[in-house]
């Protein structure tokens, strides 16, 4: 027999003769072993740190097995899947923590030899701090057999008293910002005041977007023109990830996604660029934050009525989103990992990848080899936050820089105001630049537009 990272558990003067022995031993007694390791903070300093042993065994629900792979159609044994640290409920008994430095000793830790366990590291007070794990698998984001912490039995007789984490843990701490800090973000060209995106479909040999179940077709004028049952508006929530199909004959490697959201001189646009296929496809995923909404597609940048496709409409004009805030993250590296986390200063609760799901909102899908949608929406019956935004470069993957871009919409639910912001920063995975806070938003809070 023989696991992972054991150092030394002294068993009490208690003599064993034999693997199994001592594994029954340990599993029987409740052996207890004193775990060490290394926390680093980036950023601002918490007026706490917090070291937290968890054991997927004891915590089932928190644990998300979808994503590993399956065998025979069962989860591969020994994955845990994914953790959500909202729902870890049952840590492994332990005494007190001691720190020296950056260094710290989790005392007398209930350990058993079989399963394994996670140690989950934060910081709290005065400071927002993401959460850092050692146990998980820093590609994957996967707790399974080989990145779970495991004591290790080697040999008829083996004293432990000691148990050192296999890694430093990193995480990012930081104060909460006072006021709406953003850049001023680019204005894409946009109609004359009060018109909608049009086009008459030149060029443009198919279109359609679809949210899985229904799909909207505006590949000629007839079905441009036609109903579609994409659901929307009202206290429906739109799919967060729509799939963009077309077929454009004469573009070049470049199209552009033109969207409209809201109506009339209220009307936000924007303009996103997207790679066309050496045969003239364009495949993408596009978010929309709910309420209307108007696509279109264009074979160059100029909104000059060439080029542009016939367009999709979503909603009515009086329809507005039902959540109160929405935030959609996009990127251009492949292969490459960002991250995106919103904390709600009001509740002092976080949404992302290890936490994606709150009382207020929830995200939709961590994307790990890229570009994105990264959706976090809050939830329709929650209003009266203040959200702060900010960007994590978990892992380029060997693949460098990537330009990361940030879409916020949030609504008033009082003035009915909606507020749209996009920005674009470029990420660099690196520790000294790969957190990016974009700004804080919610209703209350001036628009930087």
């Amino acid at each position: 027999m023989n696991t992972r990272f054991l150092p030394a558990l002294l068993l009490g003067g208690l003599s064993l003769t034999g693997c199994d022995a001592l594994k029954d031993a340990i599993d029987a007694l409740g052996i207890t072993v004193d775990v060490t390791g290394t926390l680093v903070v980036n950023g601002d300093e918490p007026t706490n740190r917090t070291v937290t042993l968890y054991s997927p065994s004891d915590n089932p629900a928190a644990f998300d097995t979808s994503v590993c792979p399956m065998v025979e159609g069962e989860v591969a044994p020994g994955c845990s899947g994914r953790v959500d640290t909202s729902k870890l409920t049952t840590p492994v008994e332990t005494g007190a923590t001691q720190w020296s430095g950056d260094n710290f000793t989790v005392k007398s830790a209930t350990i058993s030899s079989d399963g394994g366990f996670i140690a989950s590291l934060s910081g709290d007070g005065g400071a927002t701090c993401s959460t850092g794990f050692a146990g998980i698998n820093n590609t994957t984001k996967i707790v399974d057999a080989s990145s779970m912490i495991t004591i290790e039995i080697d040999g008829a007789e083996t004293d432990i008293s000691t148990f050192a984490l296999p890694d430093t843990v990193t995480i990012r701490c930081d104060a909460p910002i006072e006021e709406p800090v953003v850049e001023e973000p680019d204005v894409p060209e946009v109609p004359d005041a009060g018109e909608d995106i049009t086009g008459d479909g030149d060029g443009w040999t198919s279109f359609s977007i679809s949210d899985g179940t229904a799909t909207a077709d505006a590949s000629n004028a007839a079905l441009a023109f036609a109903d579609h049952d994409i659901d929307c508006g009202g206290d429906t929530v739109i799919a967060p990830v729509l799939n963009l199909e077309a077929m454009c004959d004469g573009c070049g490697d470049v199209a552009y996604i033109r969207t409209q959201f809201g109506y009339g001189d209220d009307a936000i646009f924007t303009t996103d660029a997207t790679p066309v296929a050496a045969d003239g496809s364009v495949s993408a995923t596009i978010s929309l934050p709910g309420g209307y909404a108007v696509v279109g597609l264009d074979s160059d940048a100029d909104l000059d009525g060439v080029g542009e496709s016939y367009t999709i409409t979503f909603c009515e004009p009086e329809d507005k989103p039902a959540q109160e805030i929405w935030i959609a993250t996009s990127w251009d590296l492949d292969d490459s990992d960002i991250d995106t986390w919103t904390v709600n200063n009001v509740t002092g609760e976080s949404v992302g990848w290890s936490s994606s799901s709150s009382s207020w909102g929830s995200l939709d899908v961590d994307d790990t080899n890229g570009h994105g949608p990264e959706n976090i929406k809050s939830f329709p019956e929650y209003v009266g936050g203040e959200y702060e935004v900010k960007i994590h470069y978990w892992s380029d993957h060997g693949n460098g820089n990537t330009n990361t871009t940030v879409r916020v919409v949030y609504v008033d639910p009082d003035s009915g105001e909606v507020c749209d912001v996009t920005i674009t920063q470029e990420m660099v995975d690196t520790s000294e630049t790969e957190w990016w806070t974009v700004g804080m938003f919610g209703p209350g809070l001036a628009c930087p537009n």
